[in-house]
């Protein structure tokens, strides 16, 4: 989903800010997971993060109070997320081809201690748009309408259960509903790259009616599904809370953050948040997901 030029880790270290704040300091500056030490990073993904890494005895910290983040001059912190250790912007990519400056300040205004710059490329990974019917028990083949199918190897997911693909082009999928699908989104996994796009599914029994939503964690939707450490991940899916945590391949990372919940008319409620790939997972394909009552269902994620 996005592309970096390798970058040098940069270590910033201020000191402790208060009794409240004791050991809450930057760690690192990432812009869509590539760590920052004054260099260019080229992005070709829908979306782009800024992210800090904090190092803290704390849980939580007040973004406000410890640092400052200045986009092209203008301050970004009070709109950041905080989640953990970290605290992410997230923001729409600039115009193709205009540089863009990033800089991180101690709150009392000492430094810059990181700096990077990020110039955007035209967004090219896949999409996707609808399904036709998005309604149909399992067992029936549906339509999946998107772009960009065509460059990998392709698996669909139905309420996070795996679904059978019959035949493709570069702008559909005709894939078969999986017994066991709940009501949810779509994931498509194209190489990779997920498709980016939110798009509801309701599953039926042979009456026609609505297959009941679980009580269990289930994750939906991710993206993007591959990705170097300290890569914000967007995640979709039910019974996730700020106090459950991203895992891939059994291994932990932060807990998840900016824990919103979005309705869908064919559906209903949805949860939306962020998780951050962890600095100790190991390179390589593998499983993402959320552990919060218990562990959810898998999707695949690769860590660059």
């Amino acid at each position: 989903m996005s592309r970096v030029r390798p970058l040098l880790l940069a270590l910033l270290l201020l000191p402790a800010c208060s009794a409240e704040l004791d050991f809450v300091r930057p760690q690192r500056l990432a812009v869509n997971g590539a760590p920052a030490d004054g260099q260019t990073v080229i992005s070709d993904g829908p979306s782009l993060q800024i992210t800090v890494r904090m190092q803290s005895d704390a849980t939580e910290f007040v973004a406000t109070t410890v640092l400052l983040l200045m986009v092209n001059g203008v301050d970004r912190t009070a709109e950041m997320s905080i989640g953990g250790d970290y605290a992410t912007l997230t923001i729409e990519p600039p115009p193709v081809g205009v540089p863009q400056s990033v800089e991180l300040f101690k709150r009392d205004g000492t430094g810059p201690l990181d700096t990077a710059t990020y110039e955007a490329l035209p967004y090219t990974g896949p999409t996707l748009t609808s399904v036709t019917p998005d309604t149909a028990q399992a067992g029936t083949q549906v339509l999946i309408n998107g772009a960009g199918f065509g460059a990998g190897a392709l698996r669909v997911f139905f309420g996070g259960v795996e679904g059978a693909v019959d035949a493709s082009t570069d702008t559909t999928i005709t894939a078969t509903v999986p017994a066991g699908a709940v009501p949810g989104l779509l994931c498509v996994i194209v190489g990779a790259d997920s498709a980016v796009g939110m798009v509801p599914f309701l599953p039926v029994d042979g009456t026609g009616a609505p297959l009941p939503t679980p009580g269990d964690t289930v994750l939906f939707y991710a993206a993007p599904t591959r990705g170097p450490v300290e890569t914000v991940v967007t995640i979709a899916g039910l019974d996730i809370t700020e106090d459950a945590v991203l895992r891939f391949d059994n291994s932990n990372s932060s807990r998840i953050y900016n824990v919103q919940t979005v309705s869908f008319p064919l559906i209903g409620d949805v949860i939306v948040a962020y998780g951050v790939v962890a600095t100790y997972w190991d390179p390589g394909a593998g499983t993402l997901q959320v552990r919060g009552d218990g562990d959810s269902n898998g999707l695949p994620f690769t860590v660059e």
